[in-house]
């Protein structure tokens, strides 16, 4: 028996999190998973007699439609109303306030998708997908395996005492949330709504805040200057910018590229011949600048990782200090 019990889900994201008492992204960019979870098989060993505490949930989104606005030589891919259908059993009764408690903050996220109007097709920038419904609520389903039928970690019906909920406050973040607690609680019947917390986007932890926190805005200002001298990086840009018919580098969006690319191929929506054949150096070199973006370039590296990473990392080990 748990004599003490914390779950947190946090949906971050550009992402969604939970924690059981606090629930809280390394998923591949469609096929979710859990980080980690308590071993159903009796322990051996040192592992006798430990006893389960906190589970700190992290994940982001599901498949969702493209948010990058493409270059004329692409042809728009067709998004259909019809591939962001609601999926009715991910529906659930719940209310977004601040982390304070207040109405839902304004969302600048959001809005900046929001302003180029509808996909080709009509669906919206950025949202959230029949299919990354269904795959947000999978994982909610195997955290309910886990923690409530294996190892009775939290009541069957949400309760607020056990459970700390919290997204990102973008539309496709908090849907996702939405889907995932729909499959770890089901439609159990609860006097009140579910919760959810969100942050105001200046105070947001849970992405590196670039725009809001001036140092890192610096770091990234100086990484993206830089990007040319990481290993292979130019070439391959200038490929897939003659590819493409870019002639400035300052045009070239490799993330938007990607962004696109992905959210075709998990839809099963046609990508030019010649991109599809770049595929694995349009993942490479996508990644390969996050990370330089996220953890700095040269003597900034350790600095701008902290401020990237360092506040959501504090707020993991403040949870698990106090559930000690």
């Amino acid at each position: 028996m748990f004599s003490w019990r914390q779950l947190g889900i946090l949906g971050s994201g550009l992402c969604g999190a939970c924690v059981l008492h606090e629930f809280w992204d390394r998923k591949d960019f469609f096929r979710v998973r859990a980080l980690s979870f308590w071993r159903s098989e009796e322990g051996t060993g040192a592992e006798r007699g430990l006893e389960l505490r906190l589970v700190q949930v992290v994940f982001r989104h599901g498949a969702r439609t493209p948010i990058s606005r493409l270059p004329p030589s692409m042809e728009q891919a067709t998004w259909s109303t019809d591939l962001v259908k609601v999926v009715p059993h991910t529906l659930i009764d719940y209310r977004l306030e601040s982390l304070e408690g207040g109405p839902q903050p304004p969302s600048p996220v959001e809005d900046s998708y929001q302003k180029h109007g509808p996909h080709k097709g009509g669906a919206r920038w950025g949202q959230l997908t029949s299919l990354g419904q269904q795959q947000m609520y999978d994982l909610g389903q195997q955290l309910r395996r886990h923690y409530i039928h294996n190892h009775r970690f939290v009541d069957p019906v949400f309760n607020p005492q056990q459970v700390y909920v919290r997204t990102t406050n973008i539309n496709r973040t908090i849907e996702s949330l939405r889907c995932v607690l729909a499959g770890l609680f089901g439609d159990a019947h609860r006097e009140d709504p579910i919760r959810i917390h969100t942050s105001h986007v200046t105070k947001e932890i849970f992405w590196p805040n670039y725009i809001h926190c001036g140092h890192l805005g610096a770091f990234w200002k100086m990484a993206w200057g830089l990007l040319d001298t990481l290993p292979g990086y130019r070439e391959d840009r200038l490929k897939l910018q003659r590819l493409l018919g870019i002639e400035e580098a300052r045009q070239f969006n490799i993330f938007g590229l990607r962004d696109e690319m992905t959210a075709r191929k998990a839809h099963g929506l046609p990508i030019p011949e010649a991109l599809a054949a770049m595929e694995d150096v349009v993942e490479q070199r996508a990644t390969q600048s996050m990370a330089a973006l996220v953890s700095g370039i040269e003597d900034g590296h350790s600095r701008a990782l902290q401020l990237s990473t360092g506040p959501v990392i504090d707020l993991f080990i403040q949870n698990m200090l106090t559930a000690q």
